[in-house]
């Protein structure tokens, strides 16, 4: 392991662009994340700020043509947020994609770009939907009896989540229009509670997950104990 990072603040909630040339992050003290900051992986220059002021940022995903991030901001009349903010412009600045008195945030955009998922209390309880980006084409609720953290697989087909205890797929299709096939749970997981960090990934083809577990939580498998094994290994007389 190596430092990343050297400020004298605490940075975390990720976002790696396309090119993987740059990691962008949140910065600031404590649980006052008030700027979002990028540093170059290759040079390993001195971190740039891209946005600052904010009341508590959560940096989500970076667009796959590179043009956009995705972040949410917490703390404010509206609660948590989904804003844009265009990367390839010096002080742009930041665009309200969902802002209302509703809970928005893991936010992530599909691979062709054309959609976002995230979650949202809207409902009463968190669910995941799927919007178009821009707003403004459709919006669709995906899951049925709770659902956070979405997941894109890398062609788009899938879009992955946890709901109760399951990691979850659902069938997608996003051109030329925006379809949802129905829940199909993978997996028994009890991944670490978090409202603002992804707790899980998965490999671009879909068909491996890294996720960060509650043990104390988990299940125990059933175990098999063979007594006086070593008498099944003698050979006959």
């Amino acid at each position: 392991p190596t430092p990343f990072t050297f400020e004298d603040s605490d940075e975390r909630f990720l976002a790696w662009s396309p090119d993987e040339q740059w990691i962008a992050y949140g910065s600031g003290e404590g649980r006052a994340h008030n700027r979002i900051m990028k540093k170059n992986t290759v040079t390993m220059a001195t971190a740039e700020t891209v946005l600052e002021g904010g009341a508590d940022f959560t940096v989500h995903d970076w667009s796959r043509d590179g043009k956009t991030l995705l972040f949410a901001e917490a703390g404010n009349a509206t609660g948590s947020d989904l804003w844009t903010l265009d990367m390839q412009s010096p002080g742009a600045k930041p665009v309200p994609y969902l802002q209302t008195a509703s809970y928005e945030r893991h936010g992530a955009f599909s691979p062709d770009g054309h959609w976002i998922a995230y979650i949202s209390d809207e409902s009463g309880q968190s669910e995941v939907y799927v919007q178009s980006f821009p707003p403004g084409a459709g919006k669709f609720q995906v899951s049925n009896g709770g659902g956070t953290i979405p997941r894109w697989r890398a062609d788009g087909q899938e879009l992955f989540f946890v709901s109760g205890a399951n990691m979850v797929a659902v069938t997608t299709r996003t051109s030329p229009l925006f379809v949802a096939g129905g829940m199909q749970p993978l997996f028994k997981v009890n991944p670490v509670v978090g409202t603002k960090a992804r707790n899980y990934d998965v490999t671009p083809d879909g068909n491996r997950f890294l996720v960060l577990v509650d043990q104390d939580a988990q299940e125990l498998a059933p175990a098999t104990i063979i007594v006086n094994w070593q008498a099944g290994m003698q050979k006959p007389q």
